[in-house]
């Protein structure tokens, strides 16, 4: 009888066995120079054994990447030959592993250029090879350009193909490019006939923008060649568009916009010169250029008259932000994004008669689709929102009921979304790490509590530079771990925080939180075969009073958080820690001796790696940014009204632009505002 088999026969009937894993997935052995590789027909390693499998890859290119929680594989292989891969696997009751051999082959013909020419350029104008100035060429592998024969100041970029040329003499010129890929190579010969400049020559005129509410003023001038005779000139710009004035004799042209005119237009500029001998104006040159108006900044106020619990902001590639919220007057997921000229304000769906604060976390897929992280009270699940097209679909991520939930979400560096969150049940808290594959959520348990012990408060979710996740969250009393997770180290938890926000006539908002003493800040990390916990800080006697609990990853790999720590000798310390190791190291960036009142604070980097913190003041219940410069730290007061700062969230752009949404709670407002660092 299996050792197994006698387990279940000796104790209870319920017993779960877990037999050591098996790969049972076959690989293909075969790959293409440039082109994805496909593991088997889902791109997904397979196991028997049971339990909760956690994959890695053993050996191989450091493109080719293996989720650790589905088996999922990637790899675009980038030089031709054979690779030794090898691939693991394990669970709770053992290992096993996978080793293969792909031969990486050339799939593909010598490039076969698909684009035409131009032939004729001016002395002292860009020459243009066609519309993109690139050719076009047809291959199922990375191509790179070079020129064979070319005239004198012309170059192509090896990658693209763009070729960039202005010619500074009259004659005829040969152009030999040449196209390779790991097939082979192909040229492409033609001449280029160059005409001396003209007389009369209308200035290039570069691509234009303006802002809704802003004047473009845009002059038109003429270089005309020395001895040439002086002539009379006239001006005509196609098509004018509403709001448009252009002046026919000095080529002057004023645009002011509205929001119906969004969007780009091209306009072709014309030169005529007007000959002394007959009335006839006579075109000489032409350029054109794209008039793009741009949307102006987003207005302050969002929406109001609404109880608004919670924010999360994302900013699109354009710049635009998109944001989730809890409303709790209506009682609704809502989800608003700046179109055109206004906000355009929409509901998700129901909490569910959700009495508390929904942490609502949302996401943008490179794509752009919004997906929304929520908590339906009404059928006690966590939920994922993803919009398509016009309409909200949404979908539960597990079956295990909870009496609330808070979570986090975000794309991996592979693509996928993943959510953390905390469930808090009837007898336990347990934080989990799900998936979202081709085949829907996979979840795994990170950490499990009971009793008094509660796990998963409020967590961030963020990745280090291999992809694995990390996990900040607020515990209570040390953790239990589950039989699913491992851990290396031994942590205490975070803290219980209930945000509810009373709004109206002018009557100060408050924050009331249940907190207990013996708070923790936790971190949990993946480092790709086990989770290990680390604490931040928190004692027996001290109490966490922020949310949600922060995480950012810098560049070099390091975890940072910012977060409000109560000591036992009633001073309120708003804190910066670093981990270095296994070990964390805080600093203090401002403190204050005030009521213990939880509050939300929120924590990025920019792209120089500047952190900065947006807080509530709580003595002067101002909106207040922090910023560190080196080792000091920096403040500015963003809004000063009183009563305002709950429910912030902070975004910041890929050019450092800041942006913020917070509650205006003595005017019942949700409100959006952008800015830049000193």
């Amino acid at each position: 009888m299996s050792r197994c088999l006698l387990l279940l026969f000796l104790f209870l009937p319920a017993t779960k066995c877990v037999r050591p894993p098996k790969i049972v997935s076959e690989p293909s052995e075969d790959a293409c120079l440039g082109m994805p590789y496909h593991y088997d027909a889902d791109d997904t390693a397979e196991a028997t054994g049971g339990g909760e499998f956690v994959w890695s890859k053993i050996e191989g290119p450091d493109a080719f990447l293996i989720d650790p929680f589905t088996g999922f594989i990637r790899w675009t292989p980038d030089r031709i030959g054979e690779v030794p891969v090898e691939i693991g696997v394990e669970n709770s009751a053992g290992r096993d592993t996978q080793s293969f051999e792909v031969e990486v082959a050339c799939c593909s013909e010598p490039p076969r250029f698909l684009s035409t020419p131009e032939t004729r350029a001016t002395v002292g104008s860009p020459y243009h090879y066609d519309e993109d100035d690139q050719p076009e060429v047809e291959s199922d592998t990375p191509v790179r350009f070079t020129l064979n024969v070319a005239p004198e100041g012309m170059v192509i970029q090896p990658q693209t193909g763009r070729i960039e040329w202005t010619p500074s003499q009259a004659g005829t010129f040969t152009v030999i490019i040449v196209a390779a890929n790991c097939a082979g190579h192909t040229e492409q010969s033609f001449r280029v006939s160059v005409d001396p400049p003209p007389p009369f020559d209308l200035d290039p005129v570069p691509d234009q923008a303006v802002v809704v509410g802003e004047t473009l003023t845009l002059q038109l001038t003429v270089t005309v060649q020395p001895g040439t005779r002086e002539e009379a000139f006239r001006f005509e710009a196609e098509p004018l568009l509403e709001g448009m004035t252009f002046d026919t004799e000095t080529g002057l042209l004023t645009f002011r916009p509205t929001c119906a005119q969004i969007g780009e237009s091209r306009m072709t500029f014309s030169l005529f010169v007007i000959p002394e001998d007959t009335s006839d104006p006579l075109l000489v040159d032409q350029e054109s250029a794209i008039i793009s108006v741009l949307p102006p900044d987003p207005d302050e106020v969002v929406l109001e008259g609404s109880e608004i619990r919670w924010t999360s902001l994302a900013i699109d590639p354009e710049g635009r932000p998109h944001i989730a919220f809890h409303d709790g007057t209506n009682g609704t997921v809502g989800y608003a994004t700046f179109e055109g000229c206004v906000w355009m304000v929409e509901t998700i769906a129901s909490d569910g008669g959700f009495q508390g604060t929904n942490t609502t976390e949302l996401a943008l897929s490179e794509g752009g689709i919004p997906y929304v992280f929520f908590y339906d009270a009404a059928s006690a699940s966590v939920r994922v929102a993803a919009r398509e097209g016009d309409a909200w679909q949404v979908s539960p991520i597990d079956g295990e009921p909870a009496l609330s939930a808070e979570g986090s979400l975000r794309f991996g560096p592979d693509g996928l979304l993943r959510v953390a969150y905390g469930l808090q049940s009837a007898d336990q808290t347990t934080l989990k790490l799900a998936t979202l594959g081709t085949s829907g959520w996979s979840v795994t348990s990170v950490l499990r509590g009971g009793g008094n012990t509660e796990v998963g408060r409020y967590p961030t979710l963020r990745f280090d530079g291999a992809g694995r996740p990390r996990i900040m969250y607020l515990a209570t009393n040390p953790p239990v771990l589950t039989t699913e997770a491992v851990s290396t180290t031994q942590g205490a938890k975070g803290t219980q925080a209930a945000l509810h926000a009373a709004t109206g006539g002018g009557t100060e908002a408050t924050f009331t939180t249940g907190n207990v003493e013996g708070s923790y800040l936790q971190q949990a990390a993946f480092d790709g075969a086990s989770w290990r916990i680390s604490t931040v800080d928190g004692a027996a006697t001290s109490r966490l009073l922020s949310f949600p609990a922060t995480l950012e990853v810098q560049n070099d790999g390091i975890s940072v958080t910012a977060y409000l720590i109560g000591t036992p000798e009633g001073e309120n310390l708003l804190k910066f820690a670093f981990q270095l190791g296994n070990l964390w190291q805080d600093e203090v960036i401002v403190s204050a001796f005030l009521p213990p009142l939880a509050m939300a604070l929120q924590l990025r980097l920019t792209p120089t790696g500047i952190p900065v913190v947006v807080f509530r003041d709580q003595e002067s219940a101002d909106l207040v940014l922090a910023y560190r410069n080196l080792t000091t730290w920096n403040f500015q007061r963003i809004d000063e009204r009183g009563n305002v700062g709950f429910a912030n969230s902070l975004a910041i752009d890929s050019n450092g632009t800041i942006h913020i949404t917070y509650v205006d709670a003595g005017r019942a407002e949700l409100k959006y505002r952008k800015l830049d660092l000193p």
